[in-house]
């Protein structure tokens, strides 16, 4: 047989060209039968294996979609929750991780809130609905769009027989198994708190179970001023120890605080640290010196380079009150005034031992000192004397600090004992 396309001469019983590939014009269907009677006999073997090749993947397809059912989703779900292997429920979660929500942290939650009478000794799927949602972080999934699954689920518990309901939700997930078939996992939200914030006084350092939390940015106003807000977007259910540092408290630890949804921790003072108070003390004894130096010296207030705070109130409220002392000090120009004076002794009497979100602390200290003065020798007189004390004064002195960028800072202060 002579092929039309390309003019070779072929067997009579061939159904291509064995030159160019064509198609051989077929003259009559006894021709056809003939050729597939001499076929060879692969043929029938390659169709016979398509054929259960065929049949074995609609068995097997139909054991994997039960397999990875929601319903067979719920079943090991719920069977690992009643024996209480909470290593398997987590795997059946759609988490997403962050340093509160892993595998260790689900574990110890659950073995601290479960009790064994709680234990879920027989269940039934019972209903069953399909929604359009949104996946968001908030409930600690991945953020996509997609199908939730969503099931009421009866059952008993070891310590009732009375019948119980829980709802569980499945998500879609976007891999699929061999290509063809959903699989899914549990929307966690029934066990994620979400949204809580831990107030503190601002610069604070704010800890969960060690883990330390980035300021939110956020404030919040109290009576006693503004607290820094420390926000975590979600977190397991549960007891959590919080832990609050600053560089001016003590360390306050807060055991086993319960979180769930948008829970709210205030913390609006804490107590000054040791080191704290014996600085202010120091600092405000160095600060009385200097001022009665410069007072009795005759310096200009901006001159002392005392750390005012930088408002119009601060600068203006301790130059009036340096302006009076130096009044009384200065000796004046009927040379009347104080040569020196000579502080022999201080003593703190601060009594505050806490501060809160306006981090303010009130110095306060008692002390002794001599002096030497000029006085008129007698009424009306222009001359004058060097008088000296007889026994020791006692003064106090009081400073109001507030502490801002990270330092004291002087809003006010006032100076008791100084005799006329």
């Amino acid at each position: 047989m002579f092929c039309t396309k390309c003019g070779y001469k072929n067997t009579k019983d061939s159904l291509f060209c064995q030159e160019c590939g064509a198609r051989l014009p077929i003259k009559s269907n006894k021709n056809i039968i003939d050729a597939l009677k001499e076929a060879p006999k692969s043929l029938y073997i390659i169709a016979g294996a398509i054929f259960v090749l065929m049949i074995i993947g609609a068995i097997g397809g139909r054991i994997i979609k039960k397999q990875t059912s929601p319903i067979a989703m719920i079943n090991k779900y719920m069977e690992a929750y009643s024996e209480e292997k909470w290593d398997v429920v987590y795997s059946y979660l759609d988490i997403t991780e962050n340093q509160w929500v892993n595998k260790e942290s689900f574990i110890k939650q659950k073995e601290l809130d479960t009790e064994p009478l709680d234990k879920i000794v027989n269940y039934d799927i019972i209903n069953k609905k399909t929604e359009e949602t949104d996946f968001n972080a908030e409930s600690g999934n991945r953020d996509d769009t997609g199908l939730i699954q969503v099931y009421e689920v009866a059952y008993v518990t070891q310590n009732s027989s009375m019948t119980q309901t829980m709802e569980i939700r499945l998500n879609t997930q976007k891999k699929k198994r061999f290509m063809f078939f959903n699989t899914y996992l549990v929307h966690p939200s029934a066990y994620m708190a979400t949204d809580c914030t831990i107030y503190a006084p601002q610069d604070s350092k704010v800890f969960i179970d060690g883990i330390e939390l980035t300021p939110s940015g956020d404030k919040t106003s109290t009576q006693d001023g503004d607290l820094a807000a420390y926000t975590v977007d979600y977190l397991f259910k549960g007891n959590y120890d919080i832990t609050i540092e600053h560089p001016l408290g003590q360390q306050l630890t807060m055991e086993e605080v319960s979180f769930s949804n948008d829970e709210e921790v205030m913390v609006d003072h804490l107590l000054f640290n040791g080191t704290m108070r014996e600085e202010r003390f120091q600092d405000t004894q160095g600060y009385l010196q200097q001022l009665m130096k410069g007072a009795i010296n005759g310096e200009e207030f901006m001159n002392l380079n005392l750390p005012v705070l930088n408002t119009v109130n601060a600068k203006d409220s301790c130059e009036e009150a340096y302006n009076k002392l130096r009044e009384q000090l200065e000796i004046n120009e009927h040379g009347v005034g104080y040569k020196s004076i000579t502080i022999k002794g201080f003593t703190d009497t601060s009594t505050q031992d806490k501060f809160d979100s306006h981090q303010t602390y009130t110095s306060k200290i008692e002390f002794e000192f001599d002096y030497v003065r000029m006085v008129k020798t007698g009424w009306g007189s222009s001359r004058t004397k060097e008088e000296r004390s007889e026994k020791t004064q006692k003064g106090t002195f009081t400073i109001n600090y507030i502490f801002k960028d990270m330092e004291w800072q002087i809003e006010s202060y006032h100076i008791d004992g100084l005799n006329e």
